[in-house]
């Protein structure tokens, strides 16, 4: 493999070479990538105890006095809309990616949010979809706008997520109702996502969603959508 260098990635090859520490320029290259490789995996086993935190905490918070915490492979599944607490919130796929990747501009606001609500009361909630595209981001390529995660770490954190939130079931109710929600509002394209969490909201008796991106759903009624900022403001 032919590598062809910038004139300051030279200079850098050439100072690195007068310190006298490595014996052909590939050593010094290796080294290098060696060292981002280390750097990377630092990165992501930092951002994975930041997740586990955020979740022991979610749970430590949610938990009623006396209650036995749920295990990993047991999350809460409703059936009825009448069990719900009030008020509940859906938590849509942008918000564990955030709290996912501590780096990102978001993260403290939507930590700050989930650490809120739990500390109210709500419950939140989750819905197959949503960890369906959690999935889909944790796995995907760096490159590909995802963050490259390996199945067994995606799952770790998918498996933290069913322990922390609740899961909303799906069922025949929530199709019959999305179909209606496609045709109604005129839905196309990537938005008939929206319009399958906005059925599953209706269908479990859900009117609040937290979410980054309010504008999505502006176009159903019956909601409320709010912005991790809106409770961290309201504290």
């Amino acid at each position: 493999m032919n590598i062809r260098l910038g004139p300051h990635s030279e200079e850098l090859l050439k100072k690195q070479m007068a310190h006298g520490h490595f014996r052909s320029p590939e050593e010094v290259i290796e080294r290098a990538l060696e060292t981002l490789t280390e750097r990377e995996q630092a990165a992501l086993s930092a951002d994975l105890a930041e997740f586990d935190d955020a979740g022991r905490y979610c749970r430590r918070i949610g938990e009623a006095p006396g209650s036995s915490r749920r295990g990993v492979f047991a999350p809460e599944y409703l059936s009825e809309p009448r069990l719900m607490a009030d008020p509940s919130y859906l938590v849509d796929s942008n918000i564990p990616l955030r709290i996912s990747k501590r780096r990102d501009p978001t993260y403290a606001q939507v930590r700050t949010a989930l650490r809120a609500l739990r500390s109210k009361g709500a419950r939140l909630c989750f819905t197959s979809q949503n960890l369906a595209e959690f999935w889909n981001v944790c796995t995907r390529p760096a490159g590909q706008n995802g963050f490259g995660l390996s199945i067994g770490e995606t799952n770790r954190r998918a498996q933290l997520i069913e322990s922390t939130f609740t899961l909303l079931p799906d069922n025949e109710q929530i199709h019959g109702e999305w179909r209606r929600l496609v045709v109604t509002h005129s839905v196309v394209g990537v938005k008939v996502h929206d319009a399958r969490l906005v059925a599953a909201m209706h269908i479990h008796g859900v009117t609040h969603l937290l979410s980054l991106d309010a504008h999505d759903f502006a176009r159903y009624p019956g909601i409320t959508v709010i912005h991790p900022r809106e409770i961290s403001v309201a504290r």
